[in-house]
């Protein structure tokens, strides 16, 4: 029997040329003998159509595969406040600096720390964005970061870690969501590349981010356009906000993809609500007011743009981990494998939990795939 949410998906799209166009030659590379899986998309939807590592495929269906749409959102701006201490579990050189953006009235202070290659030449620029708030290096979110991070630079990368005074997401004031404030780790990404990287596209600039880290990542991609600069883009354990509907809506249908408490607060906080809001309560017709405006800021919306011809997406997954930001992640990766992104990889570690890198496997895997990957596409 052919598959019903399958033929949704064929349905919807077929509402768009472009869609119509991509899903077809999706589907035909899908059923065919599978190949390299960082390269073939057809493999990955092979692998949805078999159920294998799939969340909830049908959550997919009213999201049409879009190209690039027409508009993408304003990037800010940073201001250098100077070299400041380093904290962390690795050596570098620390600068302040100072984000502001359009349509958010209060700026946001970071630090980065910048770990120079450790060989004679540069290869190309590392960026690493942490979980949680985003208040800590990267080099400190599991045992095996700093080692991580050393061998990185030893292959001949310049490292950057993000470390944000406080939650990026946090927006007091303005009702800017979660799409919004993803311009304050955006533009960061995209100071850091003109001015450490010198905006050279002849090595590749790449990044990685674990959990809230991966939304970080992700929102740059599909809401500010940095695809066409990012050469590899790595997601452990994440993106959360993929589907803020169902992150802030329960349903039994979709109860894996239901934010917790602290997340669905988080999303309050990005639309400048700091008590009682809409996402972290429980009144029924609040949320439906909202479902409008939460379909629009997440990272999966109508005006995302969901293929990176130039950019390696590669995601991974602990076996362990139950988390909804895991499963939210998993929404992502399945539909960037359905949008038919030319560089693509999904990979499930077992035994490992919501921190990947925790394990000598996911130590592995993250060493190798930003040596491997972080290379120009």
């Amino acid at each position: 029997m052919f598959p019903r949410w399958l033929f949704k998906i064929m349905m919807v799209s077929f509402s768009a040329l472009a869609s119509t166009i991509l899903l077809l030659l999706f589907i035909g590379k899908g059923l065919a003998a599978p190949t390299n899986i960082a390269q073939s998309p057809g493999t990955a939807m092979k692998n949805i159509l078999q159920g294998e590592q799939v969340i909830s495929p049908t959550e997919l269906v009213f999201l049409p595969l879009i190209a690039k749409p027409a508009v993408q959102k304003a990037l800010g701006s940073v201001t250098m406040l100077g070299p400041t201490a380093c904290t962390g579990a690795t050596a570098g050189n620390c600068y302040s600096i100072s984000v502001s953006c359009p349509n958010i009235t209060n700026s946001i202070n970071a630090t980065i720390k910048v770990g120079p290659s450790l060989i004679s030449t540069t290869i190309g620029t590392m960026l690493f964005f942490s979980g949680f708030y985003g208040t800590f290096y990267w080099d400190t979110n599991s045992v095996n970061t700093p080692a991580i991070i050393t061998d990185v630079r030893t292959a001949g990368y310049q490292t950057v870690q993000v470390n944000w005074g406080s939650g990026w997401f946090l927006n007091p004031g303005n009702k800017a969501g979660m799409d919004g404030v993803a311009c304050r780790p955006a533009t960061v990404a995209r100071w850091i590349y003109d001015t450490f990287h010198l905006a050279s596209q002849s090595s590749p600039y790449c990044a990685a981010g674990h959990s809230n880290g991966a939304t970080q990542v992700a929102y740059m991609l599909t809401h500010y356009e940095l695809g066409d600069i990012i050469d590899e883009a790595i997601f452990e354990s994440g993106p959360n906000f993929t589907l803020l509907e169902h992150g802030c809506i329960y349903t039994a249908s979709t109860n894996n993809l239901y934010l917790p408490t602290s997340d669905r607060g988080w999303v309050d906080r990005s639309f400048g609500i700091f008590s009682g809001g809409p996402c972290e309560g429980g009144d029924p017709a609040r949320k439906q007011a909202w479902k409008s405006d939460w379909q629009a800021a997440s990272i999966a919306s109508l005006q995302s743009i969901n293929n990176y011809p130039h950019t390696q997406a590669a995601f991974l997954f602990g076996s362990l981990d139950i988390s909804a930001t895991r499963y939210q992640g998993q929404e992502y990766s399945n539909w960037l494998a359905l949008s038919g992104t030319p560089f693509y990889t999904s990979t499930v570690l077992p035994g490992a939990g919501h921190s990947v890198t925790e394990i000598q496997a996911g130590k592995d895997w993250m060493t190798t795939q930003i040596i491997n990957g972080c290379v120009l596409h």
